[in-house]
């Protein structure tokens, strides 16, 4: 709703004014705001990124654009989960009672009727690297929280595959400053396909889209997890409401944590900047995506799907 708001392209521009002579008076403005900025975020935000230990590549990349932008970060291991589950329960990575098996047969059941196309596409999002993805973002978020003795408000957790943009820190500090409504709990700042409201220029309030059947998850809205800014009070509250919501056998399609988190946002105050904004807060890099390609590797389980599919079209 109210998408001609903030659903533009423009509100995503670059802030820093074209060199030229006329506007020397806004450029000299530009580095005055840049600098509070910097202060205003060194005193404010705890940076955390979350990256493979066999991703070195990523991870190198990633510190040279923070060193770039002098945002100091913690790295924090990604979980990779192809070999089993068994450990993870042990280290309390996943829940003792969640059945992974049970979950995917309850996604077999809840596909049968839906397209073989539908069916295959599913296998981008669930499998084991989404359920590593699921846990090392919960974990992130238990570290960042039981780490607030820094007494920094603010909780920015970052996917190693992000490009921050040059005025990332002076539109962070803008939109909290001018924007952002005062019950905020979490906010993603590239989210796409976003569901909502449009409540400011660069903001949408997101809700569970009521299309989309409960028992998927509301599947199909504000995807990504790239950038997600937390008030730091409201992280221990917020990722419990998303471990209940995602380690649920009955519903396997909030695996995939920003699913979950956009089915539970008539609980959970969170906004959203839509990607449609560009270049906005953050791009997505053409890195490709881990969590796929474990998925990939666990095809087994979708391949029951579609041979299931057509025993029940062979029946009709």
């Amino acid at each position: 709703q109210n998408a001609e708001l903030c659903d533009k392209p423009v509100l995503g521009a670059e802030l820093k004014p074209k060199e030229a002579k006329e506007q020397e008076q806004k450029l000299a403005a530009f580095h005055i705001q840049s600098a509070e900025a910097h202060f205003w975020f060194q005193r404010n935000v705890a940076v955390y990124v979350l990256n493979m230990p066999s991703a070195t590549e990523r991870w190198a990349q990633m510190s040279r654009r923070l060193q770039e932008l002098e945002i100091h970060a913690k790295r924090l291991d990604g979980i990779d989960l192809s070999l089993g589950l068994d450990q993870a329960k042990k280290d309390g990575l996943v829940p003792n009672d969640w059945n992974f098996t049970a979950a995917k047969e309850t996604m077999v059941r809840l596909l049968h009727k839906s397209s073989a196309a539908a069916a295959q596409r599913y296998l981008d999002n669930y499998g084991i690297g989404t359920v590593g993805c699921a846990a090392a973002h919960l974990r992130a978020m238990w570290q960042a929280a039981s780490a607030w003795h820094s007494k920094k408000p603010l909780v920015l957790i970052l996917e190693d595959d992000v490009w921050l943009e040059d005025d990332f820190k002076l539109k962070l500090r803008n939109l909290l400053r001018d924007e952002v409504p005062c019950d905020w709990d979490v906010i993603s700042l590239r989210s796409q396909c976003p569901y909502g409201v449009c409540v400011t220029p660069h903001l949408t309030r997101v809700q569970p889209d009521g299309n989309e059947p409960e028992e998927m998850c509301r599947h199909g809205v504000n995807y990504g997890f790239y950038a997600m800014l937390y008030r730091a009070d409201a992280l221990i509250p917020v990722a419990n409401a998303l471990h209940r919501q995602i380690w649920n056998n009955s519903r396997p399609g909030c695996l995939a944590n920003d699913v979950a988190l956009a089915a539970i946002s008539d609980r959970i105050a969170y906004y959203a900047v839509p990607s449609s904004q560009v270049p906005g807060f953050v791009q997505h890099t053409n890195r490709g995506s881990v969590r796929t390609e474990l998925n990939h590797r666990g095809q087994a389980w979708l391949d029951l799907v579609l041979q299931k599919k057509q025993r029940y079209a062979d029946k009709s």
